[in-house]
C-alpha cells in the first residue's frame, strides 16, 4: 500500500511539472511585456517609474513559453497601490486599465509599491479561474 502512495505521489508531481502554467503579465504602451516571478509569497520585483506609468493591461502568458498562447483572457483584477500616504484598491472588468489606475501609476515615486491581484481568467470553454498576483516596487 504505501508503495503504492508514493507512485501515485510522484505521477501527480511529475505531471504537475509538465503542465504549463498560466501567469499574468503587464503591457505597457509601448508593448514591451513585464512579468513578476510568482514562486514567492508575494514576489516584489524592482520597476522603473517610466515602465509602472505606462503600463496599459493584464495578459495572459504561457509559463513555460512566455508567449501567450490561447490560455484565456483576463476577466477581473484588482490594483492595489500602496504609498506614503496610504493603499488605494481599484478594480477593472477585462484586461484593460481603467483611466484612473493609469493616473494612479502616473503619479507614483520611488518606493511604491503596485500589486496586480485577484486576477481571474476566463478560459475557452467558460471556466472561471484564478491567477498568480503580480507585485511591483518602483526603484
Amino acid at each position: 500500500m504505501k508503495k503504492l502512495l508514493v507512485v501515485a505521489a510522484l505521477f501527480l508531481f511529475i505531471s504537475n511539472i509538465s503542465k504549463a502554467q498560466t501567469i499574468a503579465a503587464v503591457v505597457t504602451s509601448d508593448g514591451k511585456t513585464l512579468t513578476a516571478t510568482t514562486r514567492a509569497t508575494p514576489p516584489v520585483n524592482m520597476i522603473s517609474m517610466e515602465e509602472i506609468s505606462t503600463v496599459t493591461s493584464i495578459i495572459l502568458l504561457d509559463e513555460k513559453t512566455m508567449k501567450s498562447e490561447g490560455q484565456g483572457s483576463v476577466y477581473t483584477f484588482a490594483m492595489t497601490v500602496v504609498t506614503s500616504a496610504g493603499k488605494t484598491t481599484l478594480e477593472a472588468k477585462g484586461g484593460m486599465l481603467s483611466a484612473t489606475m493609469k493616473t494612479q501609476l502616473q503619479k507614483l515615486n520611488s518606493g511604491d509599491k503596485v500589486y496586480f491581484e485577484y486576477i481571474k481568467c476566463i478560459q475557452g470553454e467558460g471556466t472561471i479561474r484564478a491567477v498568480s498576483s503580480l507585485a511591483f516596487q518602483v526603484k
